[in-house]
């Protein structure tokens, strides 16, 4: 599949939005809906653990349900045959959460964990990546002052997708 030409507009833009305190439990309710068939032809169960008295985070609903969808559809295709992701939350540090999406998937190598966010880098097949979404889910974590990163213990092993983000107030 080529790469279309809105995404590489998508990739180079920065779009002005506004960060606001963001419910994460909402957020992720707000995308199950949109993840769920493909998580179930593919056999992937999805458990959410966030709870609704979660400290909100500073961000943009709408981007961080992008990051969200981005994350947890990448997870599912990394488990072609079954398996379960885990999105839960943890502190990290007095002003900071972390989303972690733990998936029982492919997982990667660690040679290549930071390769991933190059823009156009995909471990997918042609026509089935544009190598753009970690990239741009990256970009939108540091607009929020926030972050991204994943770790695999290596092939066959899983990956766990960390999402730091600032406690709002």
């Amino acid at each position: 599949m080529p790469i279309r030409v809105s995404s590489l507009l998508e990739f180079s833009r920065t779009r002005p939005f506004t960060i606001e305190a963001v419910n994460l439990a909402k957020t992720a309710r707000a995308v199950m809906p949109l993840v769920e068939n493909e998580a179930k032809i593919n056999g992937v169960g999805i458990a959410v653990t966030i709870e609704e008295q979660t400290p909100p985070v500073r961000a943009s609903a709408f981007e961080l349900q992008q990051i969200f969808i981005n994350l947890i559809v990448n997870a599912i295709q990394a488990m072609p045959s079954g398996g379960t992701i885990t999105i839960s939350v943890e502190p990290a540090g007095q002003d900071n959460v972390a989303v972690i999406i733990k998936d029982t998937g492919q997982g990667i190598e660690p040679a290549i964990s930071e390769k991933v966010f190059e823009p156009f880098f995909t471990t997918k097949p042609p026509g089935k990546g544009t190598g753009l979404g970690l990239a741009i889910c990256r970009r939108i974590a540091g607009q929020f002052g926030g972050s991204l990163s994943l770790a695999s213990p290596g092939k066959g092993q899983g990956t766990t997708a960390v999402l730091t983000l600032i406690k709002a107030g």
